[in-house]
């Protein structure tokens, strides 16, 4: 396992660089950067305790409920993150129902929405990273040996053991868990555009959007050398990161095959069970209730004026409808989702099958995962903008009609924005391959090729299906790179839907979203019966 001081010194040691770095910027790109870096703060204090305190009750304790939960979660995990603003902007935002009704019931007026401004970035991250965290730390705390719980146990109770022996071997999941969060968060601008938060991917975004993009003849934003630098600088830490917790990526596969203990809440313990469906309910209740409120709400006329209106059957009839009407839309974004999916799991199929080798292989493939997550989407598109828009007399004429004709442009950047999910799901799942059954193919004479083709993929098939349902699902809500780049004509869904919400969320935003929360988790349902665990069983 890893030690605790490793990561320790590698958290001083990013932390005095970035500090550093800061301090050696100018006072717009430091303001940037030090917002970004405040959101990802922020977003983490809120997730990590929430989803940590989910995730020792989903796996270690036999919590009642605890399947029905775990898959409502594992849906959460795959609604986009645009899907999740609608969402909560329908019940709290400006154009919120809980507004309107708040405001329509003060004598005084209309006053400041309860999302609005850092407040409402930071909470409407970090509800959406909770299902991240829950997973990531669940994942560690199941890898925890047995032994030692079993060992503990004999001098101590069962919940003291859990303090201070599983949850202390599930510290580097932790870890991750708030890294995982604080990169993703950093490179997303749908929320912070919402809320007219300031930070890199945010501006990137709206510089692209109010001028033409000249890259080779302007800056694209002042200090574009900051932004560069502030992202490989993440990255370079990133990558040590991913090195430092190799050995626990990779124990993962095996750990998950372990028996695993759990502790008998005794009525004690009545009250955490409550606050943990009062959590869920929280996570996944409320926006749905907010997004069918929202759907049938509309006003109706009194004598005293217009006030407003519930009509079931006007949310059932805009939630029908919805798919007809944006057809074209998720049609499109379907077909992308899936060409992206399958070129993200092929490349990190190879990539992680030459990892296995370790040295300079496993360099490359952490380096690329870094490069891709690490990297705003806004950023990304407009460096796929500048790849493709080649001059009329150039011998590359024919990349800048594939560029204006085709998808080719969002199915790039959608693929690389899924490409570091595939991996990380793919990685120990190839790496845990037996190496005597490979071993025994090559002395057979067998290739490299083969042995991946006929012996390792076979007995991953549920993880390759894995990544193929997480990928389409990531691909499907890609907005901050998606929206700079896709040809005209028809509009990607996540694009429409963020069009959408800037004039505000009414009953067909609202329905939309809610058609895309269904589908997502019918999605997640698949995903599960595909999972990894439940094909080594199955082989098992």
């Amino acid at each position: 396992m890893i030690r605790y001081h490793v990561l320790t010194w590698l958290a001083g040691f990013g932390g005095i660089l970035l500090v550093l770095f800061i301090l050696s910027l100018d006072l717009r790109i430091r303001g940037l950067l030090v917002n970004t870096l405040y959101l990802a703060l922020g977003t983490v204090a809120l997730s990590l305790p929430v989803g940590t305190f989910l995730a020792i009750l989903m796996v270690r304790t036999h919590f009642p409920g605890r399947r029905l939960a775990v898959s409502l979660l594992a849906g959460m995990l795959f609604i986009p993150l645009f899907a999740v603003t609608v969402a909560w902007e329908a019940g709290f935002g400006g154009s919120g129902w809980w507004t309107q009704l708040a405001s329509h019931s003060l004598s005084e007026g209309i006053r400041e929405p309860w999302l609005s401004g850092w407040r409402g970035a930071i909470i409407v991250h970090g509800l959406a990273a909770v299902p991240w965290v829950t997973l990531i730390v669940g994942v560690g705390l199941r890898a925890v040996e047995s032994e030692l719980e079993e060992d503990a146990l004999l001098d101590a109770h069962a919940v003291r053991v859990l303090w201070k022996v599983t949850i202390r071997r599930a510290l580097p999941s932790i870890f991750m868990a708030a890294l995982w969060i604080a990169v993703t968060t950093s490179g997303e601008m749908t929320v912070t555009d919402l809320f007219r938060i300031r930070t890199f991917a945010e501006e990137v975004y709206v510089q692209a959007a109010v001028a033409p993009i000249e890259i080779d003849n302007r800056p694209l934003v002042e200090g574009q050398a900051g932004l560069l630098a502030g992202c490989g600088l993440c990255a370079v830490l990133f990558v040590a990161a991913l090195a430092v917790c190799r050995r626990w990526i990779v124990d993962i596969q095996f750990a998950l095959a372990r028996p695993s203990r759990r502790l008998h809440l005794g009525k004690k313990f009545l009250p955490l069970g409550v606050l943990a469906g009062f959590v869920l309910v929280l996570l996944i209740g409320l926006p749905i209730c907010n997004l069918i409120t929202k759907a049938g709400l509309g006003v109706q006329q009194t004598a005293g004026g217009p006030v407003p209106a519930w009509s079931a059957i006007q949310a059932f009839k805009r939630i029908v409808a919805s798919p007809v009407e944006h057809r074209r839309e998720i049609t499109a974004s379907i077909q992308v989702g899936i060409a992206a999916s399958c070129a993200a799991t092929v490349i990190s199929i190879w990539l992680v099958w030459h990892a296995r080798a370790g040295g300079w292989r496993f360099i490359w493939m952490i380096s690329i995962t870094a490069v891709c997550l690490i990297t705003p989407g806004p950023l990304l598109g407009l460096a796929t903008i500048w790849i493709l828009n080649r001059p009329p007399d150039s011998i590359f004429a024919w990349v800048a009609w594939l560029n204006d004709q085709t998808w080719l442009a969002p199915w790039l950047v959608q693929t690389i924005r899924v490409l570091p999910l595939s991996i990380l799901l793919l990685w120990p799942a190839l790496a845990s391959v037996p190496q005597t059954t490979l071993d025994a193919a090559t002395i057979e004479g067998t290739r490299r090729l083969q042995r991946l083709l006929l012996i390792a993929l076979p007995q991953r098939t549920g993880a390759c299906a894995l990544s193929l349902v997480v990928c389409f699902a990531a691909a499907l809500g890609e907005l901050a790179a998606t929206v700079l780049v896709y040809p005209p004509g028809t509009t990607p869904v996540s694009v429409q839907i963020f069009n959408m919400l800037h004039y505000g969320v009414d009953d067909r935003l609202a329905a939309l979203v809610l058609f895309l929360f269904l589908s997502t988790l019918v999605t997640s349902y698949a995903a599960i019966r595909v999972s990894p665990t439940r094909a080594n069983q199955k082989d098992g």
